[in-house]
């Protein structure tokens, strides 16, 4: 798992300090979760965030033990007695081997790309691995543990999953897009987690009517791309410079209005956003 930052954490109803927190604690656990963003004291897309909570329950069919509301006062509270103004939460619900579920809310470790990264694209490779249900966000351990290594060991930015038929899906915590001729090419709804700075992707194409295309993609055919990108709650949308030995460019004109238009929907839902308790 991860350390617990700042001072205090939710554990169920109550707040508890930091020092109490127990990364492996809940590592045998079913464990359903989310990240999201806080910036200048607020939670990003939080109703969205929750929604697909709610949905990744339900795929995998179990007893909902909290609401949408009790989530809210929770990381609102998280927020306020750790005075967080920037930085990430992570929330959960971890099922035991009885089907007895514990709530979990902290500030969790994060990354954000530097300038240079997102100017210059950063480095990616493979690694065969496929999601049995990628709909639903589940913490995989085995898979944390081996995206890591493969990360570390080849000194990249992210590893892009793709399974025995060579199809490639996603990366391992970021969706994955490629463009050619002004058209965004991704794996389909099916396949991948859907992200939330992806459903803002697909809103912002359809109002800029610009084509995107959900296929499956097969390794060998990466080639024949121009720019490839990521996007994720804490990377954005950030360009690729090489995945395996392909380089693309990073300079693409679509990825720069795509991200200008990101922006401005980031600093809408900050403005707008209210409890709703």
């Amino acid at each position: 798992m991860e350390d617990c930052l700042l001072t205090n954490f939710i554990f169920n109803k109550e707040i508890k300090s930091c020092c109490d927190f127990n990364q492996f604690e809940f590592q045998n656990n079913l464990i359903v979760y989310e990240v999201l963003m806080v910036i200048e004291g607020t939670p990003l897309f939080l109703e969205e965030h929750i929604e697909r909570f709610f949905k990744s329950l339900e795929l995998n069919k179990l007893n909902v033990t909290i609401s949408k509301r009790q989530i809210k006062s929770r990381l609102r509270a998280l927020i306020e007695i750790n005075k967080l103004s920037k930085g990430n939460i992570k929330f959960q619900l971890a099922y035991n081997v009885d089907g007895i579920s514990t709530f979990y809310a902290w500030v969790s470790p994060y990354f954000y790309p530097s300038k240079s990264q997102y100017n210059l694209g950063v480095d990616c490779s493979f690694y065969l691995k496929q999601r049995t249900m990628p709909n639903a966000k589940l913490w995989l351990h085995t898979l944390k543990e081996g995206t890591s290594t493969e990360i570390n060991t080849k000194n990249v930015f992210e590893v892009i999953l793709y399974n025995e038929r060579d199809e490639i899906s996603e990366g391992s915590k970021s969706n994955l897009f490629f463009i050619k001729n002004n058209i965004l090419y991704t794996a389909p709804n099916t396949t991948v987690l859907q992200g939330i700075t992806r459903s803002k992707i697909f809103d912002i194409c359809n109002k800029l009517d610009i084509q995107i295309v959900q296929k499956s993609i097969i390794r060998n055919e990466i080639m024949d791309f121009e720019t490839a990108f990521l996007s994720g709650t804490s990377i954005k949308l950030l360009s690729i410079k090489s995945l395996g030995n392909i380089s693309f460019k990073t300079n693409s004109q679509i990825l720069k209005l795509l991200t200008i238009e990101y922006e401005e929907l980031i600093k809408t839902n900050l403005i707008n956003f209210v409890w709703n308790l």
